[in-house]
Formats: C-alpha cells, structure tokens, sequence
C-alpha cells in the first residue's frame, strides 16, 4: 500500500509540473469520456430529457457574395456563411470538474444535427452542406456549427423591367422530418459582409419565421413544419446592356431616318429598311436568348425593340408608297382636284416644301413654235392653211405664186401649162409637210401633258416622303416614352431587417 501511494504522489507531482497544454488535453480526453462514453450519448436522439421539449434552432444568414443569376434557368448561385445553434440537454457540465473547460471543438459526426435543408434547391443533387465540419460545444449545452457554402436556389424572377429590373429572391430553410412540435427554427442574419458584384447591387435583405401546415406531404399528411424565409432584394446595374443592347438599337433606328432623305431614283428606300429590319431582328434573337419564356408579359426592352420593329416595317410600307407615287407613267390619271389643292397646297406649306407646280403649268401653256416665222413664208392655223391650199385662187394660192415665180417661156400657153403643174406639185409637198407639222404638234402636245402629270405626282410623292417622316419621328418619340414611363426606378419593398 506504501508502494502505491508512492507512485500516486509521484503522479500527482508530475501532473502539477507538467505544462498546462498537457493538462488540458487530459481534461479534454477525460471530459470527452465522460460525455460521449460513460453518458452512452446516442447521435440519433434528438437532445431532450423530455420529449415534449421544443429544440429551438437559432439559424443565422450572411451572405457574402452573388456569384451569378442565370435569368433563362431562373436561378441564383451565392456565397453564404452559416451559423447554427441550438442546445443539447446531453451535453453539459460544470467546467471546475474538468479544469476549467469551457468548450470544445468536435466533429458533428459524433453530435446529433438537425435535419436542416433548402427548399428551393436549384442544384443538380441536394448536397449535404454540413458534412465535413465541426461544432463547438459549450458547457451549458449549446452546439454551435458555423461553416461557408456555396447553395444555389430557384428564384421565380421577373423580368419585364429588364435592364431596369428588381428581383426579389426568397431562399427558406427548415427541417424535413422533424415538424413544428420538434424543431422551431428562429432566423437572424445580416449582409454587413456583402462583397458588390458587377452586375447586381444588393438594395434589401430581410428574414421571417412562419409555420406552415403541410398538406401534401404522403409521409407527414397535414402536419405543421417550422421553416425561415430569407428575402435577398437585387438590383440590376443596366449600364452593361444599355451599352451593348439599347445604344446599338436606338442607332439602328435612327438609320431608317436617312432613308427618308434618300432620292427616289437612287433605288435604295427599301434596301436600306430592309437591313435595318433584319439588324434588329438579331438583336431581338439575342435577348431571347437571355431571358426566360415569360407568358404574362414582355421586357421593357423586348417591347421597345418591337416597337423599333413596326416603325421600320412602317417606314418600308411608307417608301413603297413614294415609289409608287413617284413612278406613276403617263397611263396614271391625272392627279385630283383636291389631292393637288390639300398636298401640293396646304400640306407642302405645312412641311415646308416650296411650291413649284405653278412654274411648271405656266411653263407648259406656252405653245413651242416649230417653224421660225419669216416675211417669206407664215404659218397660219392650220385648218385655215389646209383649206387656203385647197383653192389655188385663194390668199395662201397667190401667196405661193409670188414665192414660185413662173418661168419664162416661149409660149404663153405651155407657160400656164407648166406653172399649173408647178403649183400642184408644190401644193402636195406642202400638204405632207402640213400633216408632219400636225403629227409632231401632237406629239409634244401629248408630251407636255404627260410631263406635267408626271411633275405633280412626283410632287405629290415628295410632300408624302414629308409627311412620313415627320409621322416616324413621332412614332419614335411615342414608342420611346412609352417605355420610360413603364420603367420603375423606385423600390417596391420595405425590408424587415433581422435581429442579431
């Protein structure tokens, strides 16, 4: 007995001399022992003496970082820190029993865990996010467990002020089997550690605790669950995509303008309509492609970009109706009264196009003359020509004979002879220059004519390529307010903030 009381104090004095590192690892292994060993701690009880007993979880929420937000797939992928604390009864002691422990780390393998998951798992497996982690556990009993993840939920977002949009993504947390006379869950949180990201600002963040009664559950039919509701409020940064998307369609756009300035001869209205029009169906093609099939509505952008759309098809039908009017040949009627007295008049003033139609008249009532007027030979109408020609003893017959003078003969007979057969001759070739004089007189006639209808068509066509252009430009500036209008810069929530 001597012996063994021996070996006791020596023990005894080699622990006091031993460094404190040394004496609380002994602690810890002996605490440890006492807990999980002795005690027969099961990781499959929840911690309470009595089963009535609520196990109230406290889950704390930071987020860190929005690392992306796929509009198309409806999804939000995010850097968080999470706590999670609650008590268990199985796990406490009084820290003079064991040299002054207060806590200790230990793997949460070896600790009953709450059964905590994200319901709007977006992922492609639902991973365990606690595993491979450790938990402090306290004297008094409360487990903490604290660990950065990277989750990735659904959020239903809405996109129809899109690039202008604010999104409200609600991420919940709660257990799965065990229901609200189990588990109550309490949220807190904070995004005091929230890094800005390029694309999105973080405006809100709020959090609520609810119960629902779940109904359809088979397994737990009509049965209450304890769940919290974190509310992350985004607000996109548009100035990426009114660089790359809205300024490259405003000055499409504003292309189509040239085409109304464009001669008509040069062929190319139409042309350059149609380029405009399939330039900005590629850039419809690539927002579709970005954002999600919405049903109920259009993006803002999407509805300008189709207004742009109709403005240009508009603008095309517009240059097909100057062509048309331009082009009009001599078969087109002439232009009506009241067409010639509201565009060519009022209108053209209007529009500020100078009126040259008048000139043009004035210029055609002056009748060409063909045939220079000499003192040898007039022109008289030519009815009256036609009939003088007929009677060789008329005016015109005598005045004939003084520009033909007879020649002289021997014999006054054969003179008149010949002279008669002079006169005849001379009178058929001036009937068949009489009938060339009457078909070019004609002619030009029909020219003149034409010629003027044609003019006050094409008049018509410029008042009109007027006229269309100032209703696009007033197309444009309605279509464009129309959206501003539709665009909310305001917020439309008042955050409940978390209590810590």
């Amino acid at each position: 007995m001597a012996g063994f009381a021996g070996i006791v104090t020596l023990i005894q004095f080699v622990i006091v001399l031993l460094p404190s590192g040394v004496v609380g690892t002994l602690d810890n292994i002996r605490l440890r022992r006492y807990l999980f060993e002795n005690r027969t701690y099961d990781v499959t009880v929840r911690p309470v003496y009595n089963t009535s007993t609520k196990t109230v979880l406290e889950l704390q929420y930071f987020l860190s970082q929005v690392l992306d937000v796929d509009e198309r797939l409806q999804t939000l992928r995010m850097n968080v820190w999470l706590t999670l604390r609650w008590y268990d009864e199985f796990l406490t002691w009084n820290p003079k029993d064991f040299g002054g422990i207060t806590n200790f780390k230990v793997p949460k393998s070896k600790l009953w865990m709450p059964d905590i998951w994200l319901y709007e798992n977006a992922d492609i497996k639902y991973e365990d996010w606690t595993s491979n982690t450790q938990c402090v556990v306290n004297h008094n009993g409360q487990i903490m467990w604290a660990a950065p993840s990277i989750i990735k939920s659904h959020c239903k977002m809405d996109v129809k002020n899109f690039p202008f949009d604010r999104q409200t993504c609600n991420i919940t947390f709660g257990p799965w089997l065990h229901n609200a006379s189990e588990i109550t869950v309490n949220g807190t949180g904070a995004n005091d550690y929230f890094e800005g990201d390029t694309e999105w600002d973080l405006t809100g963040f709020s959090c609520r605790d609810d119960v629902i009664e779940v109904q359809y559950y088979p397994d737990y039919p009509f049965e209450k669950f304890s769940k919290v509701i974190y509310s992350v409020y985004l607000k996109r940064l548009p100035m990426y995509y009114v660089f790359y998307l809205v300024m490259p369609c405003s000055l499409i756009s504003a292309t189509t303008l040239l085409s109304f300035f464009l001669p008509v001869e040069s062929g190319e209205k139409v042309g350059l309509g149609i380029t405009v029009l399939l330039s900005l169906t590629v850039f419809l093609l690539l927002l579709a492609e970005t954002l999600p099939p919405m049903q109920n509505s259009v993006p803002i952008l999407g509805q300008y970009y189709a207004g742009v759309m109709v403005l240009v098809s508009l603008s095309i039908s517009m240059s097909v109706a100057v062509l048309n009017l331009h082009f009009r040949g001599p078969e087109s009627n002439p232009v009506p009264h009241w067409v010639r007295k509201l565009l060519l008049g009022r209108v053209a003033r209007f529009v500020l196009i100078r009126q040259v139609t008048s000139t043009q008249v004035a210029r055609t009532k002056r009748k060409p003359s063909f045939v220079r007027p000499t003192r040898k030979l007039e022109l008289l109408p030519m009815m009256d020509l036609h009939e003088e020609l007929d009677r060789p003893n008329g005016v015109q017959g005598k005045r004939l004979a003084h520009h033909c003078p007879k020649k002289k003969t021997g014999s006054t007979k054969q003179g008149g002879t010949n002279a008669n057969k002079v006169f005849d001759e001379h009178l058929f070739i001036l009937r068949d220059l009489l009938g060339e004089f009457r078909s070019v007189r004609q002619l030009f006639d029909g020219r003149t004519k034409e010629g003027k209808t044609s003019c006050e068509w094409k008049q018509v066509a410029m008042v009109m390529d007027r006229v269309f252009l100032i209703i696009y430009v007033a197309g444009t500036l309605i279509t464009m307010l129309i959206i501003f209008i539709q665009i909310d810069l305001d917020s439309k929530f008042t955050p409940t903030p978390c209590t810590q």
